[in-house]
């Protein structure tokens, strides 16, 4: 190896090593990411942003935005790309504008068919659909030679959460990253895989979060064998187990509620594991006192009485790309 090439190689893994994520959790940083997971839900491509990091530096990002109805879900499934060049971060927010009918939603996610991903252990394969149909749009942001050394986070909520993981174990495993170049935070997913796919998320990804709330059935969905104390059973490994870190907000999750880090492996029945046997499908409609996805339809503003129409909104079938950026002070859209 010629002393150029030893050089090189150094200066690469050492940009690797620097584009990494702190690893404690940061309620105030979190409730931000939330509006941008909101933001997949949104007619608009500004405002949920806004509200995320209200700050003047906004000609220096860009909003990439795709919708594509599933029929496996009777749903649109919206994925948002957002870089943020003073940060070098980019964000991938994916949102499905799943059922707020707690059995239709429940019916959904029973795990009847798991498939192997990328040797990690299995998955649903519900979720591995998804990430087949919006994959190209997320490697095509994530990949382009002048964002390569900057981290990326991925974020959901629901179904969305769960798709956002497999986005980030497949940015892992394509080495389109390093693992502590990638952060992941959801909010009330449901358990993605079986134990070894639990186990190499903990093991890939050094960043990473499950926000949960109060009695939130949907993080119990697929179940899990439980043991007596409400925990999930190790000696199932074939059975959906959750990832870690746990974030347990057991309270209505207003600005500077207090919340528990779940460090009981990842299945803590101290947490919402805890919660197994009183839940609240209210729990899950609501996080960070917002009504999830009409907030997000609403443009991140709450509406006295407006109701989510969910699943029953008109199918959104668009192929094509809305691209949005700032340019001298002018918001520009233009579909691509």
């Amino acid at each position: 190896m010629s002393r150029l090439t030893l050089i090189v190689a150094f200066l690469v893994g050492f940009v690797g090593l620097c584009a990494a994520f702190p690893i404690e959790y940061n309620d105030s940083e979190v409730r931000q990411l939330f509006n941008l997971a909101a933001h997949t839900f949104s007619s608009k491509t500004i405002t949920c942003v806004d509200k995320a990091y209200p700050d003047p530096v906004r000609k220096y990002r860009t909003f990439f935005h795709s919708a594509t109805y599933v029929d496996q879900l009777s749903a649109n499934v919206s994925v948002v790309v957002y870089v943020d060049k003073p940060t070098q971060n980019i964000v991938v927010a994916v949102g499905v504008f799943e059922s707020e009918d707690e059995n239709v939603l429940k019916g959904k996610l029973l795990y009847n068919d798991p498939v192997d991903f990328h040797d990690l252990g299995n998955v649903d394969k519900i979720f591995v659909d998804i990430v087949d149909l919006k994959w190209e749009m997320i490697r095509k942001h994530i990949t382009t030679p002048s964002y390569a050394q900057y981290t990326v986070t991925f974020t959901g909520y629901s179904i969305g959460g769960a798709v956002a993981t497999l986005a980030a174990m497949r940015t892992i495993s394509h080495q389109h990253r390093v693992p502590s170049a990638v952060k992941l935070v959801t909010f009330g997913a449901p358990r993605v895989g079986d134990l070894t796919f639990a186990s190499s998320v903990d093991r890939e990804i050094q960043s990473v979060f499950r926000v949960t709330h109060r009695g939130d059935p949907v993080v119990q969905w697929p179940p899990c064998v439980q043991t007596s104390d409400l925990g999930c059973s190790l000696n199932a490994p074939e059975a959906p187990h959750h990832f870690g870190t746990e974030i347990f907000y057991d309270n209505d999750m207003s600005e500077g509620s207090s919340f528990t880090k779940c460090t009981n492996a990842d299945e803590d029945p101290k947490c919402s594991d805890g919660k197994a046997k009183s839940p609240n499908f209210n729990d899950h409609l609501w996080y960070f006192q917002h009504k999830v996805i009409s907030y997000g339809q609403n443009d991140c503003t709450d509406v006295a009485g407006a109701e989510p129409s969910g699943a029953g909104a008109a199918p959104i079938t668009i192929a094509s790309i809305l691209i949005t950026t700032v340019v001298g002070g002018v918001l520009v859209s233009v579909m691509g």
